[in-house]
């Protein structure tokens, strides 16, 4: 890839992108959306037990699991799969430019 890429990232935490009005407005303006995602177990491991994380008290991976499976949905028609999972953070950057430079 040759020239100078810009990269915005917009964080979709809490559940904004199940609002459908949040949801119609990922990808627009010609800015791909990328869902990047990974195994409750996977996602545990990362994030903690963190009390910065309210929604996920208690027993975290089972509340990430009931969250994402009200969530997924959303994510996955509103953007293009990245997995994330096993991968570090140079390897996701990595693959995430990979799936923008894919035509």
């Amino acid at each position: 890839m040759t020239g100078q890429l810009t990269v915005l990232v917009r964080p979709h935490g809490g559940g904004q992108v199940q609002r459908r009005a949040a949801a119609d407005r990922v990808g627009q303006g010609g800015l791909p959306a990328i869902y990047l995602a990974m195994r409750a177990t996977e996602t545990v491991k990362r994030i903690g037990v963190d009390a910065a994380r309210p929604l996920l008290t208690g027993n975290p991976h089972m509340r990430w699991r009931e969250l994402m499976e009200a969530r997924r949905h959303s994510y996955e028609e509103s953007a293009t799969v990245v997995v994330t999972d096993h991968r570090t953070a140079g390897e996701v950057a990595d693959a995430t430019l990979a799936t923008l430079s894919d035509p």
